[in-house]
C-alpha cells in the first residue's frame, strides 16, 4: 500500500485506513515511496496517531516511527511529540532507548524544539534523557550536527545536575566554537 498512497485519491486512503491497524499504518507511512505524502496521510489517521505511538513501542517499532519524524514537517513533529509524551513513562522511554540505539538523536532532538513547553518538560524529567550516555549523545549531535538550538530548550528543562552535565561537555569545545555557540543562541533570540 505505501507504493500507492502518493497515487490513490484521499477517499479511498480513507476507506482503507480503518481496516487496518495501527502498527499496519506505521509500516505503510514508513514504506511510502513518496515521503511528502506523509503529512497528508497523517491527517487521514489523525484520530488514530496516539495508537500508532503505542503500536510502535508493542511491536518494536521504534525504528520506523523514528524515521517518519523525519519526514513530516514542524507542525506534525510538534503534534507527534506532544502526543508520545503523554504516552506511559514505558512508552516515553522506549522512543528515548530507541534514539540512544539506533543513533537517531539527529532527528529526535528537533521534535523535542518543536514540543508544546509542558510535553518537553515531561519529556526532559524522564529518567532515560538523564543518562550520561544520552546526555553525551544529544550534546554530540547538537554540536555536530548543527542542531545546537535544537538543545537549548531541553536543556533548559532538565534538572540541575544535567544542566552542568552538558556545560561541562560544551566547554570542552574550542573558544572560538564556544563563540559561535553563543553569537548563534543570540540571533535566535532577536
Amino acid at each position: 500500500m505505501g507504493r500507492f498512497v502518493g497515487v490513490l485519491p484521499d477517499k479511498s486512503l480513507r476507506a482503507a485506513a480503518p481496516i487496518m491497524g495501527d502498527a499496519d499504518l506505521l509500516s505503510v507511512g514508513f514504506l511510502l515511496e513518496d515521503k511528502s505524502g506523509m503529512d497528508g496521510l497523517l491527517e487521514i489517521v489523525a484520530d488514530r496517531l496516539s495508537g500508532i505511538i503505542a503500536a510502535a513501542h508493542e511491536h518494536d517499532l521504534w525504528a520506523e516511527a523514528i524515521d517518519l519524524l523525519a519526514t513530516v514537517n514542524s507542525d506534525n513533529r510538534a503534534r507527534l511529540g506532544d502526543i508520545t509524551a503523554q504516552q506511559s513513562d514505558e512508552v516515553l522511554g522506549g522512543i528515548i532507548a530507541a534514539a540512544q540505539s539506533l543513533d537517531a538523536w539527529d532527528t529526535l532532538l528537533p521534535v523535542t524544539r518543536a514540543m508544546s513547553f509542558d510535553s518537553l518538560v515531561t519529556f526532559s524529567q524522564h529518567p532515560a534523557v538523564h543518562a550520561e550516555s544520552t546526555l553525551s549523545a544529544i550534546v554530540d549531535v547538537a554540536l555536530n550536527k548543527d542542531l545546537w538550538l535544537d538543545l537549548l530548550p531541553l536543556a533548559a528543562q532538565l534538572p540541575p545536575p544535567q544542566r552542568a552535565f552538558i556545560a561541562a561537555q560544551v566547554a570542552e569545545q574550542s573558544d572560538e566554537r564556544l563563540s559561535d555557540l553563543v553569537r548563534q543562541a543570540d540571533d535566535a533570540d532577536q
